[in-house]
């Protein structure tokens, strides 16, 4: 029969519940799924029982959008999202990224002429869209959906026999010196201050849990991070042939922290800026999409050969870039694009010169 364990001073049955420890929470979860948040098992393993994720398309339930823009079909991408999502443990963002970069492909594969350049635009707007709305909120909530419906808390319990305890949802063989560090069995000697070190980790001063080698340095109590060495002490700057950590840039052999805390590409991006899959930064007010910076027009985003003629309204008005922006007097959030041979705006209607 199952021993009972002990989680953060609460007895609970391995075989029906888990021990989680989050920032958030700690305590004791039901293990079998279907969850009411995944969020919380950060352990959490795929429900035999769950059905196999399958894509239905472009869309969720109750909301479907088109699974394709002209020539270009969007379907595959969604799909393969929908998949993605839908495997238990999979992360949400970079979900999200493959899915962008797939819509962008299938743009500029289907519209890959100078004589398609306005069609294959329009389809990146479109490609836009997909991505924020599987962003935005109705989107992060269908995820955590599909992570509850396909998940279990932790792996399924199996008796111990021949142990003689049982480490949060496992099991300890003290026999051969096995300790319950930190709530997982940890090999004898390899506990460090409630952490269980794996091979490439050593212990500082009983503390604090360091990598072995170049990548890591034990400074008395402290652990000196990649880029570092210990002086007297103190972890100090060193030369950084081993690379630096993320917001840090290597100048002149030494790991310089970026005043904005992010780094991209080898280079400090500015106060505001993101990096756009690990390539370029991107200014504020900017979206990243296929690994590329574009400017925002309201919920539009600028592409390649386009302006933007107003940029405060909700949903933006972006025209060719040789286009006249012509805006309608009675409604003034409205712009039509003037180009030839009507290129003038008069009173809110294109003319001939």
């Amino acid at each position: 029969m199952q021993a009972f364990a002990q989680c953060f001073g609460r007895t609970f049955d391995p075989a029906t519940q888990c021990c989680v420890a989050l920032a958030s929470t700690s305590g004791v979860l039901l293990r079998a799924g279907p969850l009411s948040s995944a969020d919380l098992c950060p352990d959490r393993v795929t429900n035999p029982a769950a059905p196999k994720a399958i894509g239905n398309g472009c869309g969720s339930e109750g909301f479907q959008v088109p699974d394709s823009f002209g020539s270009a079909s969007f379907l595959n991408a969604c799909n393969d999202h929908d998949e993605c999502w839908g495997s238990c443990g999979q992360n949400r963002n970079a979900c999200d990224i493959i899915f962008g970069s797939a819509l962008a492909e299938a743009c500029k594969k289907s519209f890959s002429t100078v004589f398609e350049k306005e069609a294959g635009q329009a389809c990146m707007q479109v490609a836009l869209g997909y991505v924020l709305g599987v962003q935005s909120a109705p989107g992060v909530a269908n995820y955590s959906k599909a992570q509850n419906e396909v998940c279990d808390c932790c792996a399924a319990a199996t008796p111990c026999p021949q142990k003689t305890a049982v480490c949060g949802s496992r099991c300890l063989d003290v026999s051969t010196g096995e300790t319950c560090c930190g709530g997982v069995p940890c090999a004898a000697g390899r506990c460090c201050n409630g952490t269980c070190l794996s091979t490439s980790q050593q212990c500082c001063s009983g503390t604090t849990p360091c990598l072995l080698g170049p990548a890591g340095v034990c400074c008395g109590t402290a652990c000196c991070a990649s880029g570092q060495t210990c002086l007297n002490g103190a972890c100090v700057s060193a030369p950084c042939p081993g690379g630096c950590p993320s917001g840090e840039i290597c100048v002149n052999g030494t790991c310089s922290r970026c005043a904005s805390g992010v780094s991209c590409s080898s280079r400090c991006c500015d106060t505001g800026e993101t990096c756009c899959n690990g390539l370029t930064c991107c200014p504020a007010g900017r979206v990243c999409l296929g690994n590329e910076c574009l400017e925002l027009c309201g919920s539009l985003a600028v592409l390649p050969g386009q302006k933007c003629c107003n940029s405060s309204a909700a949903n933006g008005s972006v025209c060719p870039s040789n286009a006249t922006c012509c805006s309608n007097p009675f409604q003034p959030d409205r712009y039509t694009c003037c180009v030839a041979p009507t290129p003038n705006c008069v009173a809110g209607t294109c003319r001939s010169p």
